[in-house]
């Protein structure tokens, strides 16, 4: 009986193995990806890195939520990005104290570059839905990709 159980354990360890060590590679590989060379590297004149720029592994179609400070009385300009270039990336900007929506672009969805201004410090909420056709969609190998969210700052 207790080989049994060990066999059943064991048989559940290495499935476990299976499905999640190859999602932590392809993870692994999105660390740095805003420093890929699908982001540009130079920054408008007065900008610097923000430190709440971020890589993630997603998959196609599901909302990323990610929440921000931002800090007032500075410009920021945020670029998005995914490894799939000419993706269409749906992005919303939601003011989460009083969930009013501050940006949407669902009616120009390759826009990759956001400008705007704080006038006072605020946490968003950044809403990131990568798009593609059901038809591609269902019959893409590509359904997680590398997203980039690069943010600089000036003051």
């Amino acid at each position: 009986m207790k080989n049994i159980k060990m066999k059943n354990i064991k048989i559940l360890f290495i499935a476990f193995l299976l499905i999640i060590v190859p999602a932590t590679g392809y993870n692994q590989e999105c660390t740095d990806f805003i420093k890929s060379k699908v982001f540009r590297q130079n920054y408008p004149k007065g900008f610097e890195l923000y430190g709440q720029s971020k890589s993630a592994y997603v998959e196609v179609r599901k909302i990323l939520k990610y929440n921000i400070l931002f800090f007032g009385d500075k410009e920021y300009q945020m670029t998005i990005g995914t490894e799939i270039v000419n993706r269409p990336i749906h992005i919303r900007m939601i003011d989460a104290g009083d969930n009013t929506v501050l940006f949407d672009n669902v009616k120009n969805m390759s826009l990759e570059n956001i400008n705007f201004y704080i006038e006072n410090t605020k946490n968003i909420i950044v809403e990131i839905t990568i798009l593609s056709d059901t038809e591609t969609y269902l019959s893409s190998d590509k359904i997680h990709v590398c997203l980039g969210i690069k943010i600089t700052s000036h003051d």
